[in-house]
């Protein structure tokens, strides 16, 4: 027996959860019993996890865990053991140490969950520009399809985790079909929180089809929902026909006067296209234009109490930081559609708040993910799974002010 594709998905402040496959010595997927060691480095007893086979996908072997009950700000050993083997560490996917998070300061006071690039309908997924990359799934060769088992179970999810509201972050249909929308509205109807939700570039694709409204959203450039005195702030980027965001004047002076009711509340923003580097003027920015960017972080300059920019768009984990905000983050988060199949929460505290993306841990996506990291000549792992620093982290709201 071995231990392949072992995943180190996430760590917050008081847990850790990992994934790995089993096979075979002749590396045929087959479930086997594994256990799961964390050691404090600095020393102290063991937690030791057992996983049994039958708990497994019995196809791919693989199951997710999540051990919690650890301490803040420690740093810990991980081992994965079967059979007398032990997974290989990799320092993108599969540290053999790692550090649990601080804890941001005061109590909780709500947590917050996020989707984005969902692409109900969908037909065909690792297709890229050239035509010829290699593998290629197309949702016709299951039944439901994949991006319907995926988003549905990442609902369920998100329901059972008892969050207090959901922000869609745009993409949620694959070409902005009336019946796509239709589609991702009997899912997220499903969510027994308040749900939220923007556009994105893929929403946009069809004339006449009003996404807003068979989604039942508001068609605002920029508004704000307030969850137990947070604010979130939902900015509208699309600039239909086109791939890249735009932030006109006319949504500016809304986010303007969006962010100015706020009276210095904890907020947090979120729309479909991430924050482009403003000072690469001669490169086209897949995100939001460069000019807009520019005129964003202006306005987030002056605004300290926001604690963040959330995106999806790329498919992707990334974290960055910009000059002109800080230590805030302008976060990217993965597709729910393929790898690695996850949704993102922000649980909020009185001076801070914690940044988890989440696997989906339901078998068959799981199976699904795992067979999806290979796209892109098998260059999509890494690049949709980022650093463990941009998948979790926590910011405490008086960042910007500490410096």
């Amino acid at each position: 027996m071995i231990v392949i594709a072992p995943e180190i998905s996430a760590v917050s402040d008081t847990a850790i959860t990992i994934c790995c496959a089993t096979a075979d010595d002749d590396s045929h997927p087959r479930p086997h019993d594994v256990e799961v060691v964390l050691k404090p480095a600095e020393g102290g007893p063991a937690r030791r996890v057992h996983l049994p086979a039958d708990e497994a996908d019995p196809e791919s072997g693989l199951r997710q865990v999540t051990i919690d009950g650890l301490e803040p700000g420690t740093d810990y050993e991980v081992d994965i053991h079967g059979n007398g083997h032990t997974a290989l560490p990799d320092l993108v996917f599969f540290p053999n140490e790692v550090r649990t998070l601080d804890s941001p300061p005061g109590e909780r006071i709500c947590t917050i969950a996020t989707v984005s690039d969902l692409h109900f309908g969908e037909e065909v997924c690792g297709l890229g520009p050239s035509g010829r990359e290699t593998p290629v799934f197309r949702a016709r060769d299951e039944d439901p399809p994949y991006w319907h088992y995926m988003n549905h179970a990442i609902v369920d999810e998100i329901a059972k985790a008892g969050v207090d509201a959901v922000v869609v972050k745009g993409d949620i249909t694959g070409d902005g079909h009336a019946h796509e929308f239709e589609s991702a509205r009997e899912a997220f109807d499903r969510l027994p929180m308040p749900w939220h939700s923007v556009m994105g570039n893929h929403d946009r694709m069809q004339d006449g089809v009003d996404g807003f409204a068979l989604l039942g959203q508001p068609d605002d450039p920029a508004r704000a929902v307030d969850v137990d005195g947070v604010r979130l702030v939902l900015v509208d980027t699309v600039d239909p026909g086109r791939d890249g965001g735009t932030l006109p004047p006319d949504r500016r002076g809304a986010l303007a006067d969006v962010l100015a009711d706020g009276h210095g509340a904890p907020t947090l923003a979120f729309a479909h296209h991430y924050t482009s580097s403003p000072k690469k003027r001669t490169k086209k920015a897949f995100g939001l234009s460069r000019p807009d960017s520019e005129a964003l972080l202006s306005m987030l300059a002056a605004h300290p109490e926001v604690g963040g920019f959330f995106a999806g768009h790329t498919h992707r984990n990334r974290v960055r930081r910009f000059a002109e905000t800080g230590a805030m983050p302008h976060g990217e988060v993965c597709a729910t559609k393929d790898y690695p199949g996850a949704w993102a929460s922000y649980r909020v505290h009185e001076g801070g708040y914690v940044q988890q993306v989440h696997r989906c841990g339901a078998p068959r996506a799981l199976a699904w993910s795992h067979r999806a990291k290979d796209m892109y000549f098998g260059l999509y792992r890494a690049y949709a799974i980022g650093t463990l620093a941009e998948r979790c982290f926590s910011y405490r709201w008086d960042a910007r002010d500490r410096g």
